[in-house]
């Protein structure tokens, strides 16, 4: 393991109206546009990032790495939780379990939560990576990154279940039994916790007491965690479709489908849009209204990799090997970082850096070149 010295690539040109990006030629993927735009461009934002370092793991990093109090921790394929210098990317501490660490880290006041490959799920102190207590009462694996309740820890599992645990010490204070597996992660939307498991099921779950509060049954089964603003959860499923649930009185409120699609990720959302990525290739913006595309940009391979949107800009991996950064307007690409190797994970963003694992165990640190910060 070893960290060596990043090489800026970014493309800048100030203009005098602005700042305008000049990313790599768009070789690679393809824009489909909606006409009309539907509005107005504001003032172009940073797309192109200049790398800061890189780390290199020794195993595959499939998840996305948590950030907090300039921590950067992620877990690898070969059991290893570790946690990095966000600064210069040196390593601070490892813990090490005897299972994958397929699941992204959680932290929260202090502690990181992660599920393992066994069914195992671990609290490890962020300061020096002490091990806090162990739940081992889950059967079967756990993917599925945990959410935060008021004063507990929530997670899925293959063996069917979602678990609600005490946050302090680790003891079960409820558990939810579903039909089939729990592979995305709980979305907490005010009192409950959504899951779309396997079964096809989309379910709010009472935080407090582990009651199923509603139950939709929608087409194909459900990898992919829901998304959550003002009240209404996007996401997709395995058979292609993606759609809008209104939690209030579960009403689903559009769908679409996607040719070929499979959705294993987290759809990004803000006020006026909704971001997917599917298996089929496809990065595409929607209308959070009525789910109309507004643009899809296509790349060489499938985007198991959830979107995250950052300073106008949409950060998304692709088995092709490239993080894309895509102008949320439009679509169009704005710059693109060439790892060599898969990206199953996600971006993690904090501050002015953007943090993204690739399947041969490197990490990347990447940051705004616009940031006074260092």
């Amino acid at each position: 393991m070893s960290v060596r010295a990043g090489v800026s690539v970014a493309l800048g040109l100030a203009m005098a109206a602005g700042l305008l990006w000049l990313g790599f030629a768009s070789r690679q993927g393809r824009v489909e546009r909606a006409d009309p735009l539907p509005e107005r461009r504001p003032a172009p934002a940073p797309g192109a990032l200049v790398k800061r370092w890189v780390f290199e793991a020794g195993s595959a990093i499939v998840a996305e790495a948590a950030i907090e109090k300039e921590r950067l921790v992620f877990g690898t394929d070969d059991g290893r939780l570790m946690a990095l210098e966000l600064g210069e990317g040196r390593r601070v501490w490892e813990y090490r379990t005897d299972a994958a660490l397929s699941a992204a880290p959680l932290i929260v006041d202090g502690t990181v939560f992660i599920g393992d490959d066994k069914g195992r799920f671990h609290a490890v102190r962020l300061e020096d990576g002490t091990p806090l207590w162990r739940f081992d009462e889950a059967k079967d694996k756990i993917l599925s990154r945990a959410a935060a309740g008021p004063d507990t820890v929530l997670f899925g599992s293959y063996d069917h279940r979602l678990y609600c645990l005490e946050r302090r010490t680790g003891a079960l204070r409820w558990a939810f039994e579903t039909e089939m597996q729990v592979h995305g992660s709980p979305c907490i939307a005010g009192e409950v916790a959504v899951i779309a498991g396997c079964d096809g099921q989309a379910r709010a779950i009472g935080l407090s007491d582990g009651k199923q509060r509603m139950s939709v049954k929608l087409e194909g089964n459900l990898a992919a965690a829901p998304a959550h603003r003002d009240g209404v959860v996007y996401f997709g499923s395995l058979s292609g479709e993606y759609l809008a649930l209104r939690l209030e009185d579960a009403q689903v409120l559009w769908r679409k489908e996607e040719p070929d699609g499979q959705f294993f990720s987290t759809a990004a959302v803000t006020a006026d849009a909704v971001v997917f990525s599917s298996r089929s290739n496809a990065i595409f913006r929607v209308r959070p209204e009525n789910g109309e595309r507004v643009w899809t940009f296509r790349a060489r391979g499938g985007v198991d990799s959830s979107p995250t949107i950052y300073r106008g800009r949409v950060y998304v991996g692709s088995d092709d090997g490239n993080l894309y950064a895509l102008d949320l307007v439009d679509g169009r690409e704005c710059w693109r970082f060439p790892a060599g190797s898969a990206i199953k994970a996600s971006p993690a963003v904090a501050g002015n850096r953007l943090a993204i694992g690739t399947e041969d165990g490197a990490v990347y640190c990447f940051q705004d070149p616009l940031s006074e910060s260092p």
